[in-house]
């Protein structure tokens, strides 16, 4: 019988674990009902969480637990994860603030059984729209996550997001110094990795404060990768590349233009100015 775990790290209480959990938990009846597993579930919670009541629910096919350790970064709380599951045959790593349809973790699961070369399956994303009902916070929304929001790449994301991963194994390969899970992944795995169809739909970035941090990350992310791995990491940037469709922006209104036009004077000024001293920073940091 094959051995299935699905690790959820979270932290703090604005995410939006409940729906995760929902996700998470009808993707886990389902793989026990059309394959011969066993599934595990747990929520490894780094902070107070207010949605925890409402996430802890037993999963029929299997054990449910949630643990309370001690850190802070979500590779740290995935290997903290790990330590507390049986003898596992395949991984799932679940962000605490996605949704998605629970067929695309057997489709996930049977593409690294068909391929015993394969070591890690993403689920492509879907950011979803601003729902409140402050429209100085849905255009900064729209600003900050407009490219992704409107589609405006030409081609499917060439980048593996850690949003939902499935790997072989019960143990998380990404080490604990590692600033960012995805982009480490993408470097440990290049050539033995795969992109599905989803999507898995999350909440964008809804403020300045945290897309400066996001880019903070983002920028020391790829100065650790550059000094620990450089070969992959060039090669990695040679093989990824996204590309604006100008076709797609020709066919945008005028306030999803604005929208485009500002986030370019924001990404200038975050990734060239800011990240000239937070890259270097936050590369000597464990976030």
């Amino acid at each position: 019988m094959t051995r299935i775990a699905f690790l959820v790290p979270t932290r703090g209480a604005e995410s939006r674990l409940p729906n995760t959990m929902r996700s998470v938990l009808a993707a886990s009846e389902l793989l026990a009902s059309v394959e011969d597993v066993t599934v595990e579930v747990v929520v490894i919670c780094g902070g107070q969480h207010q949605g925890l009541s409402c996430a802890g629910q037993k999963a029929s096919s299997g054990r449910f637990a949630v643990i309370h350790p001690f850190a802070s970064s979500k590779v740290t709380l995935l290997h903290m994860g790990c330590k507390v599951v049986s003898d596992i045959d395949f991984l799932f790593t679940v962000d605490d603030d996605v949704s998605f349809q629970p067929d695309v973790c057997i489709r996930a699961l049977r593409s690294l059984m068909a391929d015993p070369d394969l070591g890690v399956v993403a689920v492509a994303t879907a950011v979803e729209p601003y729902s409140g009902p402050n429209p100085i916070s849905r255009l900064v929304y729209d600003v900050i996550n407009c490219r992704s929001l409107w589609d405006l790449y030409k081609d499917d994301d060439p980048y593996l997001i850690g949003r939902l991963v499935a790997l072989r194994g019960g143990q998380y390969p990404v080490p604990t110094d590692r600033i960012v899970d995805d982009l480490s992944l993408d470097i440990m795995f290049l050539g033995y990795s795969s992109i599905i169809e989803g999507p898995v739909r999350y909440q964008g970035v809804g403020s300045l404060r945290r897309q400066f941090k996001r880019v903070a990350m983002l920028e020391g992310a790829r100065r650790q990768a550059a000094e620990l791995e450089p070969r992959k990491y060039d090669l990695l940037k040679q093989t990824r590349t996204r590309e604006i469709s100008e076709q797609r922006v020709a066919s945008l209104n005028r306030y999803q233009r604005t929208c485009l036009a500002t986030y370019g004077v924001l990404r200038f000024c975050t990734n060239r100015v800011w990240c000239d001293w937070l890259g270097q920073f936050s590369s000597q940091t464990t976030w």
